[in-house]
């Protein structure tokens, strides 16, 4: 409230957990819904761990929550346990589905938005931030977007080409 934005920039944004958890999956990464569901039962006490996830993977989830998400190795120890992620019920129903549908931003943002995409994101896929520009658009919110061919997820937000022109932007 006391600091005035000049504009908000939104790198790969998460906008609709359900459409991105669809995505991993198809992607071969669902071993990344775990994270959201725990993130999710961590902040809202009507999402439960128990409704998201078989019985035999609570222990690992627990665990797994208070890894560095900057090693790898522990990780994968875990979903060797299940020959890959842990087996998950549909996240997209029950009081997680619900939550996940209460968290789409769909508020106009008064600063200026930029919002950038890499093509080739299979964290955040391209075609969940289009629906969201396109669906922002639709609501008469006025953006830039930006896409990158061939840009990952970590490549985009790593990617010091971008620097200058965030700057003139801004």
């Amino acid at each position: 409230p006391d600091v005035k934005l000049m504009g908000v920039v939104a790198f790969a944004p998460v906008t609709d957990e359900s459409k991105s958890m669809k995505l991993w999956n198809s992607f071969g990464v669902a071993q990344d819904n775990w994270w959201l569901a725990f993130a999710y039962s961590s902040f809202y006490p009507d999402v439960k761990l128990e409704e998201s996830f078989d019985s035999r993977a609570l222990d690992s989830v627990r665990r797994m929550s208070k890894f560095c998400a900057i090693d790898p190795a522990p990780f994968a120890e875990e979903f060797a346990k299940f020959g890959g992620a842990p087996p998950l019920a549909d996240l997209t129903k029950g009081a997680l589905g619900k939550r996940m549908e209460e968290n789409i931003p769909t508020a106009a943002i008064a600063s200026p938005l930029l919002v950038v995409q890499g093509l080739s994101d299979d964290i955040i896929g391209p075609s969940v931030t289009d629906g969201y520009v396109q669906g922002r658009c639709a609501a008469g919110q006025t953006l830039d977007y930006w896409i990158f061919p061939g840009a990952t997820h970590g490549s985009l937000l790593l990617n010091s080409s971008l620097y200058r022109p965030l700057m003139e932007w801004t």
